[in-house]
């Protein structure tokens, strides 16, 4: 079972159930965009400035609140400003904002879904 073992990679903090051929249940009610997202952010794949970073070199990478350079998922989860209203949808399910807990449980990624349902967190901006 290597996919338990592994730690590296930005879709790590998220791998904590076993592998399988459909999607987790919460998975099955999201609207298809925010399903996408909400993949995406897990996967670290999202519009942030990590990810541009690495793989769109051409995109601005700091956040727009100006306090990241460049953006990731932590900055947006658990510290942005432009996100500090719609945080409390996370801290309701997971009140340390522990990343591992909102990326990698249940109750955390239907967080997640909310948190960017309602703050259009990790949409594309520009």
């Amino acid at each position: 079972m290597e996919w338990a073992g592994g730690t590296a990679g930005s879709f790590a903090l998220a791998d904590r159930c076993p592998p399988s051929t459909t999607p987790r249940p919460h998975f099955f009610k999201l609207p298809r965009r925010i399903f996408g997202l909400v993949t995406q952010a897990r996967s670290g794949h999202a519009f942030m400035g990590k990810y541009y970073k690495r793989f769109v070199p051409s995109e601005e990478t700091g956040c727009p609140c100006g306090e990241a350079d460049p953006q990731t998922r932590k900055h947006i989860i658990q510290q942005c400003g432009l996100y500090r209203e719609y945080r409390y949808i996370l801290e309701e399910e997971v009140p340390d904002l522990n990343l591992a807990d909102i990326l990698g449980s249940d109750k955390g990624v239907r967080a997640l879904a909310k948190f960017i349902a309602k703050s259009g967190a990790f949409k594309k901006t520009s």
